[in-house]
């Protein structure tokens, strides 16, 4: 048996490497936090100390290159030059946090956030107006973030810089979560 967490990797080795289909089975993914009470915006920023009078976009997890995450950082840099009433935060960590904070350095709309524990990484899905998913053209078929699970779980309105066909833009729009 072949074990896959998404239904378009089925149809892949169905369609590309000829696995029969009666031997593939789909095990969803799920999220890694255990249920709790809901937390309001303003008690998950005054918590983790988050700025209160801003639009905050948050962007929780892996900073690979993967993630592509320039372009929020340039979104960042528009945001400056234009006073845009908006927050970027970077929560994790990732083979190209060091790279992204050098190409931040000098803006204001940006702020980079270790991993977080469990109780803080539920505070900064719950601080967020809006959470982040980015993905670098050309990976739309490669994985399902598994921020997605949590993200959505967080009840925050998402969005997703991605194919539009991927997995990834499947997902939220069938879940009703966001904009891609």
């Amino acid at each position: 048996r072949v074990v896959v967490i998404h239904p378009r990797f089925a149809e892949y080795l169905v369609e590309n490497l000829g696995v029969d289909p009666g031997h593939i089975s789909v095990i969803r993914n799920w999220t890694h936090l255990e249920p709790s009470a809901a937390i309001s915006t303003g008690d998950a920023r005054k918590a983790l100390g988050w700025p209160t009078d801003v639009f905050l976009a948050v962007h929780a997890g892996n900073m690979g290159a993967k993630q592509g995450l320039e372009n929020i950082v340039e979104a960042a840099r528009l945001a400056d030059e234009q006073q845009a009433c908006i927050k970027f935060m970077l929560v994790g960590d990732g083979g190209e946090r060091a790279g992204l904070e050098r190409l931040a350095v000098g803006i204001e709309r940006i702020q980079f956030v270790d991993p977080l524990d469990d109780a803080d990484y539920r505070c900064a899905l719950a601080a967020a107006d809006c959470l982040l998913v980015n993905e670098l053209p050309g990976v739309a078929t490669m994985a399902v973030p598994s921020k997605l699970t949590s993200y959505f779980d967080a009840t925050r309105p998402i969005l997703a810089a991605t194919d539009p066909n991927g997995i990834t833009a499947g997902e939220i729009g069938q879940a009703s979560a966001g904009v891609v």
